[in-house]
């Protein structure tokens, strides 16, 4: 059985035929929308991409491959906001890892001098468990392969995913997300 968590979008100007492609589609597991015309599949597309785009090329408004000239610009266009944003996120992850070191060193230093006061050696040890945190984060930016966006109670976040040869599973038990604007 395919895959279920692949969509396809039927753009299908004749009833009875989008029905029955719908139908089948289904049946192999797939999940399926259905557009009557191309006004109604730019809608769909702007609600959400499918993985797959299936048209009648000859549709009474507007050819077919409007949807797919539309599909590919937005494809583009996604592909250069990600390419920011990754640029930004590495001159971000350069700009901070530096001066982290740095205290990170510096908190190390502190903590092996402390000698016998246990008070400052757990407010040290905290500092460095959160430096060490950040610097998870920041090692997860640098290595940034792909952009996800997840909803979260009404917030969009931006999941960082690394790829897994960069940073292994346990350099940071803590996945954490961040909001995007956008």
């Amino acid at each position: 059985m395919p895959d279920s968590s692949f969509e396809i979008l039927i753009i299908e100007d004749e009833p009875t035929l989008r029905e029955q492609i719908a139908q089948l589609i289904a049946l192999w597991g797939y999940r399926v929308r259905i557009a009557e015309d191309v006004p109604t599949a730019l809608f769909e597309l702007e609600q959400a991409p499918p993985d797959i785009i299936l048209t009648d090329l000859v549709l009474p408004d507007q050819p077919g491959y409007v949807v797919l000239e539309h599909a590919l610009q937005r494809s583009r266009a996604r592909e250069e906001h990600l390419r920011h944003i990754a640029e930004v996120a590495l001159t971000l992850a350069h700009e901070i890892n530096n001066p982290l070191a740095i205290l990170m060193g510096e908190l190390q230093f502190q903590l092996e001098a402390t000698g016998e006061n246990p008070d400052a050696q757990q407010a040290l040890e905290i500092c460095l468990e959160s430096a060490h945190r950040i610097a998870g984060v920041v090692r997860r930016i640098a290595a940034l392969q792909e952009i996800d966006y997840q909803e979260y109670h009404g917030l969009r976040l931006l999941d960082l995913k690394a790829s897994e040869g960069n940073i292994s599973s346990g350099d940071d038990p803590d996945r954490r997300s961040l909001t995007a604007d956008n």
